[in-house]
């Protein structure tokens, strides 16, 4: 019977633990939230589950045992030792004696392991599996951790590179010139002029609205750049994708030719990646695709970069306005999302200074 509760009871804890398992944010939940800190938070997070997890079932296991182990001493201990039988007739009755005599038996059978010895102490039972539960529980969470620093160590010394490994080899891509397919086409000439002031205007971004209204620029000379390849070849699109990249690459790489700008050019992409859930726009009705915004139109007819980002703005602030009434909505039951909301209201201000209504 014991078994069979043990069996029961703790694989209602295991079931309950997987159930719990799947609420444990992931290192991709973690990251917009805390950086690479995420990476470090998971493995404790998930060493610490385990080890309450174990804990608990031992726990769940040994109070089942304890529950039914007295019982089973005492059945134990009864169908070994020696019982007194008197005579029913009162004269021939000599129990007080038969007692005594059969209480040393009783003791020089269980000193000689003939009979087992009674427990005269439940207490030191009830140590002896609290003690079992710590000691097995301390080895779960000693084994938990262990294996959640390994894992920190991994990440930290071999998959994420060193700093001086990663700009050694970034920097070899500002020396390197790409491959690119203009087609003699004097719009596109154009736009890739002006996908290189806007690399420049980048590199040499001071605050975020710099830096915003530099890589907006970016993304509206290569999108034109896009449009106007469509309409020369037929090429599937990974191979515009890599044409793309290679104008983008290209751009950078005519302005940043010496060291001090390789790594202004590096801190400018990197302060562009720090800042890209502030400036973004979830809904991309109010992005560059959008109709009215007229993209198509407006790079055949070859606008200025400079008058397409004007025109489009107005698209993209009704967009932050609309993510910055969200954030308020959600705000109001969880607290975390009161920075964000902070920080987008602080970003539209800025916007509103600029393109006032």
């Amino acid at each position: 019977m014991k078994i069979v509760f043990q069996l029961l009871f703790t694989s209602i804890v295991l079931a309950l633990s997987v159930w719990l398992f799947t609420l444990i944010p992931t290192p991709s939940d973690m990251t917009p939230h805390y950086g690479v800190l995420g990476l470090v938070v998971y493995p404790l997070a998930l060493a610490f589950y385990v080890s309450v997890v174990g804990i608990l079932g031992i726990s769940v296991w040994n109070l089942i045992a304890y529950i039914f182990k007295d019982e089973e001493h005492e059945e134990e201990y009864h169908e070994k030792s020696v019982e007194p039988t008197t005579s029913k007739k009162k004269k021939y009755n000599y129990q007080p004696h038969l007692k005594q005599q059969i209480q040393s038996l009783n003791t020089a059978a269980q000193l000689s392991g003939l009979a087992p010895a009674r427990p005269t102490n439940t207490k030191k039972r009830s140590d002896s599996l609290l003690f079992s539960t710590s000691k097995r529980g301390s080895f779960i969470t000693g084994i938990s951790f262990a294996l959640a620093f390994a894992v920190l160590a991994f990440f930290t010394y071999i998959s994420i590179p060193d700093n001086d490994k990663l700009y050694e080899r970034e920097s070899k891509s500002y020396k390197i010139f790409y491959k690119t397919e203009d087609y003699n086409e004097s719009r596109i000439m154009a736009y890739r002029h002006a996908l290189e002031e806007a690399s420049k205007q980048l590199i040499d971004s001071e605050n975020m609205y710099d830096t915003f209204e530099a890589d907006t620029k970016r993304q509206i000379a290569l999108q034109c750049i896009e449009i106007l390849i469509k309409e020369h070849n037929t090429t599937k699109k990974h191979e515009r994708d890599t044409q793309l990249y290679h104008f983008k690459r290209n751009a950078r790489n005519h302005y940043a030719r010496t060291e001090k700008l390789i790594k202004k050019s590096m801190k400018s992409e990197k302060f562009l990646q720090k800042i890209n859930n502030i400036i973004s726009i979830p809904n991309d009705g109010y992005y560059l695709s959008f109709p009215d915004v007229g993209m198509e139109k407006s790079c055949k007819n070859e606008l200025p970069v400079d008058v397409i980002f004007k025109n489009f703005m107005p698209f993209y602030i009704k967009g932050q306005e609309s993510k910055l009434d969200d954030f308020r909505i959600r705000a109001i039951t969880d607290s975390s999302v009161k920075k964000y909301h902070k920080r987008q209201k602080k970003w539209l201000h800025t916007l509103h200074e600029k393109y006032p209504k």
